[in-house]
């Protein structure tokens, strides 16, 4: 074969082997071509399970919903055998199962509760923050020896990733692992779709526990709003044509606010008030007015002639376009302050006019109030007694025993006793008084009130009597002993029945049915005001003690009552003397074999002086609140929470809020430490929790607070209330500090300058003195301690000197020594000498 024929024949082979490489080249670029569009529709499945579980969330899914499908979807991404998501659980601080797929009870039991020693790759993650990978459980040494390998072993799994969930703002929320039944390790891919999953999952749950928070607060503060005990409404500002506000439209308003004017919510949103109500109190719009402009909160009683009610009312503006007041319907207080102001005219006239002496001191037995019996039988004018002491008026042997009466009084003891004062023509005086102790709201002894019968003509005719008897001494003093000794069992005997009936001041009846017969204690007739000598009434006639507005009441409970019904029920009568009482009537029937009603029996109560006592507890309220608010010290009140190792704002008066920066509502609820992060520092803490405990009252000294809102001297009094509040009662002293503090500054400086002084009189070779205007010598310097022979150290008297010694005056004036000796300015020479050998007369 020639050379043309083998290369004629070597054309094919060429072809051949061209083809076959483009054949393969082909199959090479459709392999990529797959792989490519597994991976396309590996990221687009991956990422539309992403997008899904954001929209779960939007859709507003329960959070356990969410959870099931994001491990769902960590299972499907890394294409796991299994999966679970733990999260933090508070209380225990350990990782718990929220959600799982495939795995057993005896799983999900071991690893219910896992913290960050146990033999786990989510506590390993959880320690170190941050993934942990275990390509193989049996070679790991996470798993080496314990018994959480056998676990997993069962459950058929060989390798697990843990990635922990941290949200947006930083906060570890748990765990989300899968788990796989080979040797295996997660791609980058995977791992950072994980990442991506973990961290969606972290806001989720994040999310999720703020809105639970936020609803829970929205339900809360919405149920005080409905149920406090203030009306209140918020309303719009409109503004005229110059842009000053004239009228409001109403937005909100609580159910106190329907009730108290009887407007109705659905009627009056959305219009103005001028349009609701045109007959509104001008002073109402022109402080909502005040209140708009100036952005400062508006505090005053106003009168509604809509309601015919008085109102306490608030008025502040949340904004600049809104207004808002609460408004505390006053009206029972007014009529009581009324009704107490004209008792306080009825008795002060009273007291004025009472045949006995009156006669009030404060805590250090001081005068601060004496009536005018009192002052005719000492002889004194009120102003001559106002101020002075009581033992001002007895003699001097009286005036211990009368302290120590007075330190009775401070130990809350009430007496009755004769004794001695002295008049101010100086004749005696002799009373029996009746002293009592005051004490204010806080249990502080504030001073006494005594009232004193003048006995004097008794004690002289005593004294008469005795004179005349001298002779019939010793009968006297047997038959005294007797009668004394018979008083007194009798006068015992007569306070211990009357204290019973007062105390009690419980009747009791009992009714036979079958015979109409009814029997009535004699405290049933005091309680009715019958006459002891008339037969207990029947019961038509008893019907006409019950006040007419309660007499169908009380029939029908009686009715009742025959059905088997045991009762107890409040009703007003009318006495025989037309005085209207208020009773309390308990009552029980009995019923014989058939049961039948045989008799009927009960007791009644007189409670008039308790319902009394319970409405001047309303009144007393309504003035501590008053006080409360219109205090100048800061008051704060507490909670006390965790056996008083937390303290919780419960209130907090309006001179506390300018004294600490803060606004009542934002403090309410709040912890100590949370709104004066530095109080531990100050030690104040541990008074509250000292006070707590003991029960004691303490005053804190006064002690320097500082924090980023405020900085001052602050002094505390600090009590307990016997509900188990805490009471703070603290004022700003910080100016009174500086003060004392610019004081000691200046007395310094004075004192400076004196020795200064001193120093350079001492350095002075002439003779020189000082005298002070009480004529006494305040410094002399030593060559006038030498010229003189005054002993050093020796106090001198001038007139004393001046008169001992022979002085020549040469003052070129010509003024004489008298008139030289009262002007401390005028200044001449002197010569001054003295015997020899003497010292001077005027040293001592």
């Amino acid at each position: 074969m020639t050379k043309s024929d083998r290369l004629g024949a070597d054309e094919p082979d060429k072809s051949n082997q061209k083809l076959r490489a483009e054949i393969l080249e082909c199959r090479r670029l459709k392999n990529e071509l797959i792989e490519l569009r597994d991976k396309l529709e590996a990221e687009v499945r991956d990422t539309n399970i992403l997008h899904k579980l954001s929209m779960r969330y939007i859709e507003g899914k329960d959070l356990f919903s969410i959870l099931q499908e994001t491990i769902e979807a960590a299972i499907a991404i890394t294409r796991a055998y299994k999966g679970n998501i733990q999260i933090l659980d508070p209380p225990t601080g350990k990782l718990k199962i929220v959600a799982q797929k495939g795995f057993s009870s005896q799983f999900l039991k071991f690893f219910e509760l896992v913290d960050t020693e146990d033999a786990a790759t989510c506590g390993a993650a959880m320690k170190q923050m941050k993934r942990v990978v275990v390509e193989d459980i049996t070679q790991s040494p996470v798993f080496l020896g314990s018994n959480a390998l056998n676990i997993l072993l069962d459950e058929g799994i060989r390798a697990v990733q843990s990635t922990p969930m941290v949200s947006w703002s930083g906060q570890f929320m748990g765990i989300i692992s899968t788990h796989f039944n080979h040797v295996h390790t997660p791609s980058e891919r995977e791992l950072m779709l994980i990442d991506i999953l973990a961290r969606q999952t972290a806001d989720i749950i994040e999310n999720k526990k703020t809105e639970e928070i936020l609803q829970e607060s929205e339900k809360r503060y919405r149920t005080l709003f409905t149920n406090m005990t203030e009306g209140f409404l918020l309303a719009e500002v409109i503004y005229d044509k110059s842009g000053k506000p004239y009228d409001y439209r109403y937005l909100e308003v609580n159910p106190v606010y329907e009730r108290s004017t009887g407007l109705k919510r659905e009627q009056i949103l959305g219009k103005s008030i001028l349009e609701i109500l045109p007959n509104v109190n001008p002073v109402l719009i022109e402080k909502f007015g005040e209140t708009v402009l100036s952005g400062k909160p508006e505090h005053f009683e106003i009168f509604s002639r809509v309601t015919n009610k008085y109102f306490d009312t608030y008025v502040f503006s949340p904004d600049k376009e809104k207004v808002a007041a609460t408004f505390r319907d006053i009206t029972g207080r007014k009529k009581a302050e009324e009704a107490l102001r004209e008792s306080e005219k009825k008795y002060r006239t009273i007291v004025e006019t009472a045949s006995e002496g009156i006669w009030i001191v404060d805590s250090e037995a001081r005068t601060i109030y004496i009536n005018k019996r009192m002052t005719e039988i000492l002889g004194y004018t009120q102003d001559e007694i106002i101020g002075k002491f009581a033992w001002d008026f007895v003699s001097e042997e009286e005036k211990p025993i009368i302290k120590k009466y007075i330190e009775r009084r401070r130990q809350g003891i009430s007496e009755s006793y004769e004794f001695k004062f002295i008049r101010k023509n100086g004749s005696p005086l002799w009373t029996i008084v009746s002293s009592k102790p005051l004490f204010d709201s806080a249990g502080k002894f504030t001073g006494s009130m005594s009232m004193l019968t003048d006995i004097t003509a008794r004690k002289e005719a005593e004294a008469k009597l005795r004179e005349t008897l001298d002779n019939l001494e010793n009968l006297v003093k047997e038959r005294t002993a007797e009668l004394e000794k018979a008083y007194n069992l009798l006068k015992e005997s007569k306070e211990s029945l009357a204290e019973a009936q007062r105390l009690a001041h419980l009747g009791n009846w009992d009714l036979n049915i079958e015979t109409g017969k009814i029997y009535w204690s004699h405290e049933m007739y005091l309680i009715f005001g019958r006459d002891l000598r008339e037969p207990a009434p029947q019961y038509d006639e008893f019907l006409k003690y019950v006040h007419p507005e309660d007499r169908g009441y009380v029939n029908n409970a009686l009715k009742d009552a025959l059905s088997g019904k045991f009762y107890s029920t409040d009703y007003r009568i009318i006495r025989a003397n037309g005085e209207e009482r208020i009773v309390n009537m308990q009552s029980e029937v009995i019923f014989d074999e058939k049961n039948t009603p045989v008799r009927m029996r009960g007791i009644v109560q007189d409670i008039t002086e308790r319902k009394r006592i319970e409405k001047e507890l309303q009144v007393s309220e309504s003035r501590f609140r008053k006080l409360f608010e219109v205090i100048s010290s800061g008051v704060v009140i507490y909670d006390v929470i965790d056996d008083g190792r937390d303290f919780i704002f419960r209130d907090m008066n309006p001179a506390g809020e300018q004294i600490n920066h803060v606004r009542r509502e934002n403090i309410v609820g709040k912890s100590l430490y949370e709104i004066f992060p530095y109080v531990s520092e100050m030690g104040l803490d541990a008074v509250f929790r000292r006070v707590w405990l003991t029960g004691k009252p303490e005053s804190f000294p006064t002690t320097y607070y500082k924090d980023e809102n405020i900085a001052l001297w602050v002094t505390n009094y600090v009590y307990k209330l016997p509900s188990g509040e805490l009471v703070a009662v603290f004022e700003d002293v910080t100016e009174r500090k500086q003060a004392e503090e610019e004081r000691e500054r200046l007395l310094s400086a004075i004192q400076q300058e004196k020795d200064r002084l001193a120093a350079l009189i001492n350095s002075i070779t002439d003779e020189v003195w000082f005298a002070d205007t009480r004529k006494n010598f305040t410094l002399i310097n030593p060559p006038a301690y030498s010229e003189f022979y005054i002993p050093p150290g020796k106090e001198i008297e001038v007139e004393k000197f001046l008169e001992n010694v022979k002085v020549y005056p040469t003052c070129p004036a010509g003024r004489s020594r008298e008139e030289r000796r009262g002007d401390n300015l005028h200044a001449c020479p002197w010569k001054v000498t003295l015997p020899p050998g003497k010292r001077c007369p005027g040293a001592r």
